[in-house]
């Protein structure tokens, strides 16, 4: 049975001098507070329908365990990511996994039958990031795709075309506001597009990075890119309205485009 795996730790000493890797955590200083832990397997996850997993640790000593957010029973049936929360001591803090993304009525956005689609990447991508800067939550993103066709929040600005979908979080695992779409209409033309990641500044404000690989946009024409997919980024204020962007990591000094295909490492 494929399951998701994790050890909570103290670290005792400081890893100093060590010539070969430690045959157990408290050979290397570190000593354990629980078990290993399987925190998937209780609510019905195994090989055939669990993936896509993720691990934080927040400020305050909490972790997030996440995986994409599926229908146990139905295959093909999925909805961005879900979350465990445990506190410091390995306890869970949340009874049932938490959704990773919230309507503007505050109710989940809703897993829905993306197998019969045929698509490929809807909803499967996802990744969280704690705001190490402030400790006060973290940031969730996800890929959304064909949300017109399932008639879900944001299809009038992206249609179904892909995007980035981001939901602020605090460390009791409540969701700050609603989710963001990151760069509003900008991925609404045909063509492709990925997400790559999103982060907390020390201000408050959010990066979003993603890759255009769309045939043409008036982002890619203004800053003159011709390739098969450009690095793109953008800064959100915690509402959503943006402060800086979009705008390509790799410009001149005039503000255009420089070289060819590039990808986002996050």
């Amino acid at each position: 049975m494929k399951h998701i795996g994790f050890v909570v730790f103290a670290s005792l000493l400081c890893l100093v001098g060590y010539s070969q890797p430690a045959s157990s955590p408290e050979d290397a200083g570190i000593e354990p507070i629980t078990g290993d832990m399987a925190p998937w397997r209780v609510y019905g996850a195994d090989e055939g329908n669990f993936d896509s997993v993720w691990i934080i640790a927040l400020n305050n000593g909490n972790i997030a365990v996440f995986k994409r957010g599926s229908d146990l029973e139905i295959p093909g049936i999925v909805g961005g990511t879900e979350f465990i929360l445990f506190g410091p001591d390995g306890q869970q803090l949340n009874d049932l996994p938490t959704p990773g993304n919230y309507n503007a009525d505050g109710t989940p956005v809703p897993w829905v039958d993306y197998a019969g689609t045929g698509l490929s990447w809807g909803y499967f991508t996802l990744g969280a990031h704690a705001d190490k800067a402030n400790g006060t939550g973290f940031v969730v993103h996800n890929q959304g795709e064909a949300f017109a066709e399932f008639g879900l929040e944001h299809a009038d600005e992206v249609g179904d075309e892909a995007f980035s979908l981001i939901q602020l979080f605090d460390n009791d695992g409540n969701p700050i506001g609603s989710s963001i779409n990151a760069f509003g209409t900008l991925t609404a033309e045909p063509g492709e597009y990925r997400d790559v990641g999103a982060v907390i500044l020390s201000n408050g404000d959010i990066v979003a990075l993603g890759e255009d690989r769309q045939i043409s946009d008036d982002f890619l024409d203004e800053i003159a890119a011709d390739a098969p997919q450009v690095s793109i980024a953008i800064i959100l204020a915690p509402d959503g309205s943006v402060r800086f962007g979009p705008f390509a990591p790799h410009t001149d000094e005039d503000g255009l485009y420089l070289g060819g295909g590039s990808s986002s490492v996050f």
